[in-house]
């Protein structure tokens, strides 16, 4: 076949559309921007600059209302930020993108994934001995089947379960503001377990209440800071630093293969319109509001992330190159450079006279 092992191994683990949660999310997005676009009037409404308008009209679609029943607990892990179910105009960006670069139904692109893997285990099967046969297509089932149990399970139970503590919280946050304990619902969010408990008691509330504005300032002034990695070498450290300068950027190698690319920096949501087909994306990290917008994209490379995060499963269904947990390719690449990177190594290059 004339691949390297791990690139074969790769492509055997992919492809597994019936059973992807992400999947899941992109189809049913995909099928709703789908209805949207066969009416004319429809389409006009949610293309349109009012949201509450366009959120009107989904909520008469029944897969609309399916959709959020199915995926609203979705959202940030952290129980603080808001879920889709209380935030139903990321889903609209969703559909609007959709809507937008007419792209290709997610299913299509897991099948081509799905032939790929099928063809390359019969190749397999044809080079083995009859003994050997039924040893590796047992070893392979099995793998796939526990692949599929962390790729695509992991998260679920521990989202829908962040979900309902976010529920909880809110609901003790609001009894607080009505007995004027706190000034804010979320201010809980910023409240130890102890804390909840003493203030449910304790009436002198105002210790709380500076207590909780404070967090809440530490928490907003240090968002969007990233951990720096702990190398011991001084010799190491300095190679990363001088090499970061000069040409190139690393990180962690999510998805195998290699792009190049015009780079396009996205540091929000609000900006995803701004991407254009085989641009190399640049963000901090994606969520799944990005999803129709990485079937254009030649590769991506984010800040934040690591193997299971966001990015790195979704560029290894989609078959493109990512690197993710750089630290800082959003502060040291910049919009229109030329760049070329390396998922196999997790190695970004650039020219940084551009």
């Amino acid at each position: 076949m004339g691949e390297r092992a791990s690139d074969i191994i790769l492509k055997l683990l992919s492809g597994f559309p019936e059973e992807a949660k992400i999947y899941g999310v992109d189809q049913h997005v995909w099928k709703i921007a789908n209805i949207v676009k066969q009416d004319k009037k429809s389409r006009e409404i949610v293309l349109g600059k009012d949201t509450a308008i366009a959120l009107a009209a989904l909520n008469d679609l029944e897969e609309f209302i399916s959709f959020i029943d199915n995926h609203g607990h979705l959202g940030e892990v952290d129980p603080y930020f808001s879920k889709w179910a209380e935030t139903p105009e990321k889903i609209l960006n969703m559909i609007v993108n959709h809507l937008t670069y007419e792209t290709e139904e997610p299913y299509i692109v897991y099948l081509k994934q799905q032939e790929e893997r099928n063809q390359i285990t019969n190749e397999i099967i044809a080079d083995l001995k009859d003994n050997q046969n039924t040893q590796f297509m047992e070893l392979l089932n099995t793998t796939q089947s526990l692949f599929k149990l962390y790729q695509y399970e992991e998260h679920s139970l521990v989202r829908k379960g962040l979900s309902s503590l976010r529920k909880l919280l809110l609901s003790i946050g609001r009894g607080f503001v009505s007995s004027k304990k706190l000034h804010g619902i979320s201010d809980v969010f910023f409240l130890e377990y102890e804390g909840i408990l003493k203030l449910r008691d304790d009436q002198k509330t105002e210790q709380f209440a500076s207590l909780t504005a404070e967090r809440r300032e530490w928490f907003e002034d240090n968002r969007g800071i990233s951990a720096h990695p702990i190398v011991t070498e001084q010799a190491v450290l300095k190679e990363v630093i001088t090499e970061t300068k000069e040409k190139i950027i690393k990180g962690l190698g999510a998805s195998r293969g290699s792009a190049s690319g015009t780079v396009k920096i996205i540091h929000s949501q609000d900006e995803l319109w701004k991407v254009r087909k085989s641009e190399i994306l640049v963000a901090p990290m994606t969520s799944p509001e990005f999803g129709p917008l990485l079937h254009l994209v030649n590769g991506i490379i984010t800040d934040e992330g690591g193997i299971c995060c966001h990015a790195a499963v979704v560029a290894r269904e989609l078959g493109i190159p990512a690197i993710v947990g750089t630290r800082n390719a959003t502060r040291i690449l910049k919009d229109g450079m030329k760049v070329k990177l390396d998922g196999t190594k997790g190695i970004v290059y650039f020219n940084n006279s551009e």
